[in-house]
């Protein structure tokens, strides 16, 4: 179910990727704060079939100058981004997501089967709520930490037990 990881992170790299010309028509344009790589493999995903290739076809370099990529990084370095992490990081996610949304709408028009939205209607309420703790005291964070908690919208969503401890003691 490849619509349940994709809605969680951004797994596939714009440089792996090739897609059928018919396709082109469900994923352009291309919203500007949208990285293209998800867009592409999100959409694709909802009006196609996408198969992962086993065997590398790539080198990937890592450098300074990646913006993103898969270089592990400790749980110091995850504290440390996750403590810069401001509002607008989740206004962001939050529009990216709803551009998503919109297009699927639009793709399938009244035809929209529920997996393809269900998700990222979940996944919006997360950033809405993860978002409004900021600022808010240890003792006001508790109760919407364990409602995404009991919901398991940490762990389908963001990255489980550390985006707990970040929201209930770091912000």
């Amino acid at each position: 179910n490849a619509l349940s990881i994709l809605v969680k992170s951004d797994v596939a790299t714009g440089a792996t990727m090739a897609f059928r010309a018919n396709l082109i028509k469900y994923i352009f344009p291309i919203p500007s704060l949208c990285f293209h790589d998800a867009w592409i493999t999100f959409i694709a995903t909802t009006v196609s079939k996408i198969v992962a290739i086993e065997k590398p076809l790539i080198l990937y370099r890592q450098h300074d100058a990646n913006i993103i990529g898969g270089r592990r990084i400790s749980l110091f370095q995850h504290i440390q981004k996750s403590i810069h992490i401001s509002p607008q990081w989740f206004d962001n996610e939050i529009l990216r997501s709803n551009n998503l949304l919109q297009r699927i709408r639009e793709i399938h028009e009244h035809d929209v089967h529920g997996i393809y939205t269900e998700d990222l209607e979940k996944k919006i309420r997360h950033l809405l709520n993860r978002k409004k703790m900021f600022g808010a005291p240890f003792w006001q964070r508790i109760f919407p930490v364990a409602r995404e908690l009991l919901t398991f919208r940490y762990f389908k969503y963001s990255r489980g037990v550390f985006s707990i401890f970040v929201d209930l003691f770091i912000r």
